[in-house]
């Protein structure tokens, strides 16, 4: 983990019970691995404790309120070709990384997720859906099949519709592998809210 002033800030004691829950309930870092990211831990909750790294409902000097960052051009870092083929390739995998937990959602997402909709059920919320962004890489796509096949209580969204698709063919709609920009991000945030309304989850 990086020691940034947005890591520092979020690291809280509720956010640190669940790293260590994370971490001690998975076999896949060693124990040198799992001592070092601990100790990662409890330094980013110690600083965050202390309010060291960063001041509270701060701004940072670099960043001046006027700055718009959607002024910015969209910059090309795939060509049209390469998306067409990144794109096709996603589609067509259905395995997750050898390295991933292979059940999805994984026992600590699933416990992390609710209790993430009982805290919002307590506040009032009674909806609750799922929806995947377009990727470029396979695995991610198939993580996402998986996910929205075993949250069969909620409605799930996954961005590989093929009329979506066909429309981000693009390079210049996506600023890397997993997200979009310019056109391409217009494209599917009306694409998700009209599926959104299609499910009766958007007035």
């Amino acid at each position: 983990m990086q020691f940034t002033d947005r890591m520092i800030a979020m690291m809280d004691g509720y956010s640190a019970w669940w790293a260590f829950r994370w971490l001690f309930s998975t076999d896949a870092v060693g124990l040198t691995t799992s001592v070092v990211l601990g100790g990662e831990i409890l330094a980013h909750l110690g600083l965050h404790v202390g309010h060291i790294g960063f001041l509270w409902n701060s701004t940072r000097a670099d960043r001046p309120a006027g700055h718009d960052p959607s002024s910015s051009p969209s910059t090309l870092h795939f060509s049209d070709d390469e998306v067409a083929s990144l794109i096709d390739q996603a589609s067509e995998t259905r395995d997750l990384k050898a390295d991933w937990p292979q059940n999805v959602p994984s026992t600590w997402m699933a416990a992390f997720l609710e209790e993430e909709m009982s805290t919002l059920r307590r506040h009032g919320v009674d909806r609750f859906a799922f929806y995947s962004v377009p990727s470029m890489q396979g695995a991610n796509v198939a993580y996402a099949r998986r996910f929205c096949a075993a949250m069969s209580k909620f409605t799930c969204i996954v961005g590989e519709d093929p009329q979506l698709l066909a429309g981000l063919r693009h390079g210049t709609d996506w600023y890397d592998f997993d997200h979009l920009q310019g056109d391409g991000r217009d494209l599917f945030t009306k694409w998700l809210g009209d599926r959104l309304v299609e499910q009766g989850l958007l007035p």
